[in-house]
C-alpha cells in the first residue's frame, strides 16, 4: 500500500509541473537511453516544453511485464543503472498519455561499445 502511495504522490508532483503551452498543446514526453563506457545505462527524460522528467517512476521489466527493479528519476530527469543480463524493457510512467516502453540495450553488445538492442524481443 505504501509503495502505491509513494508512486502516486511522485506522479502527481511530476504532473503538476507540466504546463500547457499558449497554443493549448500538452507537452509530449521523451526518453533517451544512453550506454556509458563503464557498462551502466543512463536514462534521461523530459517534456517537449523543456521541463525535465523530475521524479517520474521508471521500471525495468522482463519482456513478460514482470518488475525487475523500480527507480525514480532525479530532479534533472535522469537515472543510471547496471542493466540486467536478460532481455528487458524500460517503462517510463509520466501519467496518462505520457507512458513510454522501450526495449533495453543488449548486455553482451553494450560491453563491446555497440548500441545494438534486443531486435527479436517484442514490446
Amino acid at each position: 500500500m505504501m509503495h502505491w502511495f509513494k508512486e502516486t504522490l511522485s506522479l502527481i508532483m511530476a504532473l503538476s509541473s507540466i504546463s500547457i503551452g499558449p497554443t493549448g498543446e500538452v507537452p509530449s514526453l521523451g526518453m533517451d537511453i544512453i550506454p556509458r563506457a563503464n557498462g551502466t545505462i543512463m536514462v534521461t527524460a523530459g517534456f517537449s516544453n523543456g521541463i525535465p522528467g523530475s521524479r517520474l517512476p521508471l521500471t525495468l521489466e522482463t519482456l513478460d511485464g514482470e518488475c525487475i527493479k523500480d527507480f525514480t528519476l532525479d530532479e534533472n530527469g535522469e537515472v543510471s543503472f547496471t542493466p540486467p543480463q536478460i532481455p528487458y524493457r524500460i517503462f517510463l510512467n509520466g501519467g496518462p498519455g505520457h507512458r513510454i516502453r522501450e526495449i533495453g540495450l543488449s548486455p553482451s553488445k553494450r560491453r563491446s561499445g555497440s548500441q545494438t538492442d534486443f531486435s527479436n524481443a517484442s514490446l
